[in-house]
């Protein structure tokens, strides 16, 4: 009889789980409120309790190569920092999730949700 080694092991972290929500409707087709509207719906069905949520977000300055990254994390707390001038938004989007998994880290935070808008950066995080 063969051993099932499938069970991870204790000291290892779980698996990533990934979600990607679709409106269905076209972002440039709804008023401005609606994507959010609908983005909390379904983010609040899918956080587990007692799980840290960072926003986040990546953004190219369109009239110069400055870029920025952010998350905030639900109940206040901001962080903010320049990436290096002629990265592209999808490096920038990488950057803020790797920000996010770093604080998180050192926070020993166990549940952890990352909103982004970036489906190519979870795609990425997700190969």
């Amino acid at each position: 009889m063969t051993p099932d080694y499938s069970t991870p092991v204790p000291w290892e972290s779980p698996p990533a789980v990934f979600n990607i929500l679709q409106t269905g409707t076209r972002k440039a087709d709804c008023n401005p409120h609606e994507p959010r509207q609908v983005a909390e719906i379904n983010m609040k069905a899918l956080t587990p309790h007692n799980s840290t949520v960072y926003k986040t977000d990546g953004s190219l300055e369109p009239t110069s190569t400055k870029t920025r990254a952010a998350f905030t994390i639900e109940g206040g707390n901001t962080s903010l920092w320049r990436t290096s001038d002629g990265c592209s938004t999808f490096q920038v989007e990488l950057a803020v999730i790797l920000g996010d998994l770093r604080h998180a880290s050192i926070n020993s935070q166990q549940g952890v949700v990352i909103q982004t808008d970036s489906r190519c950066a979870i795609e990425a995080y997700n190969a």
